[in-house]
């Protein structure tokens, strides 16, 4: 009530979860010098202009030599088309880079995962896709969601899988695009 001695609620403008999605990817895969897209959504109709995803994007590997790195891809055109939401700059900025980019290195029994965070807003209703994509060297295979001894026998060690989880928030609190602080 407005009388001051009790508590009152109203509808929150904005920021409430709408929906989330899970992919995974099981399999392996051997990548070398190449941008492989290893994880890649369904069509995602977002249910307003207004809303964000908060994306979160893992990969485990491991090579013999150096290896690579993680970014997100993000279409608007139901996936004919992807451009870059997050990769770690090479000129050593690290103002788009997410929460573990960098190098596989590792001995035959050992893999490393690297995560990548990102906050999206495609201001439309079209279907759209979002996508992990990994970034392999030239030097070496990089071996995903196992290490590059694994023979696919039964017990063998550091097998992992690549998930991408994708939260739709309702973004209509605000008529600006997402903005990241770096503290």
């Amino acid at each position: 009530n407005s009388s001051a001695n009790a508590l009152e609620f109203g509808d929150v403008a904005g920021g409430a979860t709408k929906r989330i999605f899970l992919f995974q990817e099981n399999n392996t895969y051997t990548v070398n010098n190449a941008r492989t897209r290893v994880v890649t959504s369904s069509s995602i109709t977002p249910l307003s202009t207004n809303s964000r995803f908060i994306i979160e994007a893992e990969i485990h590997g491991q090579t013999e030599s150096d290896g690579g790195g993680i970014a997100i891809d993000v279409s608007t055109d139901d996936g004919s088309n992807y451009s870059v939401l997050h990769e770690g700059d090479a000129s050593g900025s690290r103002t788009r880079s997410g929460g573990g980019f960098g190098f596989w290195r590792g001995d035959s029994d050992n893999a490393i995962s690297h995560s990548a965070y990102g906050i999206w807003h495609p201001n439309t209703t079209n279907a759209c896709k979002i996508a992990i994509a990994c970034l392999a060297s030239n030097t070496g295979n990089l071996h995903l969601n196992r290490t590059h001894n694994d023979s696919n026998a039964y017990h063998q060690s550091y097998r992992g899988y690549m998930p991408l989880l994708i939260t739709e928030i309702d973004g209509s609190a605000t008529s600006s695009a997402p903005t990241r602080t770096v503290v």
